[in-house]
């Protein structure tokens, strides 16, 4: 019975951290979390910046949107995907990341896990199909760099952060993954 546990766990791919690191991680990025709901409902935020990382070097119009997302063949979706995926994998290999989780019932209680291996978080870091709703997307936190990563819809991704340093760290990865950074 406990070799069936053992074999359980090793298949999760990401795990609770401990109480202690759950706590000073709400607090170090607590003012990103506020920062966010004061920006859905007043649309402006003074405490964190963002920035969008994109397969787009431009913010697309209503009809530049229509042809590259909607009328878009699905060779180029996967070329997008393949793309942000990338970069992804690329950035939580080589900064430590927490995967970001929601609960309860209004999704009031932050948690935050540990990657239990490299196959974990590549798994676990698949971007859902460009349709989907947000509930779906993933969301991680690097810490080393104050960073709120969320996968964000039509091949475009969010990050925000607090010192301006932290896109200079992250910047050769987006070239070099062929993105781009829109503000």
């Amino acid at each position: 019975m406990n070799k069936a546990k053992c074999n359980t766990a090793s298949k999760r791919k990401f795990i609770n951290l401990p109480k202690s690191k759950q706590q000073s991680l709400r607090h170090e990025f607590a003012t990103h979390f506020e920062a966010l709901d004061t920006y859905y409902d007043t649309g402006e935020s003074e405490s964190v910046e963002w920035i969008s990382v994109t397969v787009f070097d431009h913010w697309l119009s209503l009809d530049e949107a229509i042809l590259n997302l909607d009328k878009a063949r699905d060779e180029t979706r996967k070329a997008y995907d393949e793309k942000l995926y990338t970069f992804i994998c690329l950035l939580t290999s080589q900064f430590e990341a927490f995967l970001v989780k929601k609960l309860g019932r209004y999704n009031e209680k932050l948690t935050f896990r540990e990657f239990t291996s490299k196959e974990g978080r590549k798994s676990t870091l698949i971007l859902s199909d460009y349709r989907c709703g947000e509930r779906a997307r993933f969301s991680f936190v690097i810490p080393s760099l104050g960073i709120l990563y969320f996968e964000g819809s039509d091949f475009t991704h969010h990050i925000y952060f607090k010192d301006v340093n932290a896109l200079e760290t992250i910047r050769p990865l987006v070239d070099r993954c062929k993105l781009f950074l829109l503000c």
